[in-house]
């Protein structure tokens, strides 16, 4: 190996060393706002119930009701919705990909969107680099986030499962206007609107590299669904 290989290995060693800190941090700072929340959630619940005192002793039940629909059930709805994200994904052995993950559905739920989650056995992917794994999952989040963020069905579900010798990850969510499934993959083309689409064509630059790993994408059941097999 010469001399300038050499160098240019160390620098590709440190960057990616460099990255793997970084989504360390991301991960750990994910669990922390959410044990944060939880910490505040406790507090919310007794304000919450005091608050709830003078429309049981004035019997104004019709309004009690609403109240208790619009601010307590949706409370509880949030901080079971995070717990059952760090749950689910404990089951995932890569930390990068689990910090992905967790912060990416995180946000979604943050921003109103219903996450749904399901890891059915343990997930350790070790036939793709990490770090080409945390990139296309991330850049498949980034996309259903933003996609069922502008669309009336604001849904996402993430499904894990190992069958035999692959794993196959499902991710779906919903979306608003017209796709055209044969240009999804071009550069710069989106139903999202103009400067979007990098995305997914970065997804099918990376899957390209690696012959491990298949996706098929379609439009089921009103919902935007990629499909990743992944051999182990």
């Amino acid at each position: 190996m010469s001399m300038l290989q050499g160098l240019l290995k160390n620098e590709i060693d440190l960057i990616t060393k460099q990255d793997e800190v970084e989504t360390l941090k991301n991960y750990t700072a994910t669990i922390e706002n959410l044990l944060d929340e939880m910490q505040k959630s406790r507090h919310d619940y007794k304000n919450m119930i005091l608050s709830m005192r003078d429309f049981v002793e004035e019997k104004r039940f019709d309004e009690l009701e609403q109240y208790f629909g619009e601010e307590i059930l949706k409370s509880e709805t949030l901080e079971k919705t995070s717990k059952n994200i760090y749950l689910a994904t404990k089951k995932i052995k890569q930390l990068p990909l689990k910090s992905i993950i967790n912060a990416k559905l995180n946000e979604a739920m943050s921003g109103g969107i219903k996450v749904e989650i399901t890891i059915f056995s343990e997930v350790d992917i070790t036939s793709v680099p990490t770090l080409d794994l945390c990139r296309i999952i991330g850049n498949l989040l980034d996309n259903a986030v933003e996609a069922a963020n502008m669309s009336d069905n604001k849904v996402i579900s993430l499904v894990m499962l190992k069958n035999d010798n692959q794993y196959s990850i499902t991710l779906c969510n919903g979306f608003s206007g017209e796709i055209d499934m044969s240009k999804i993959w071009k550069k710069g083309y989106s139903s999202k609107g103009k400067n979007r689409g990098q995305g997914l064509p970065i997804v099918k630059k990376l899957i390209d590299t690696h012959p491990e790993i298949l996706i098929n994408t379609e439009i089921k059941n009103n919902l935007f669904v990629q499909d990743l097999t992944i051999t182990k």
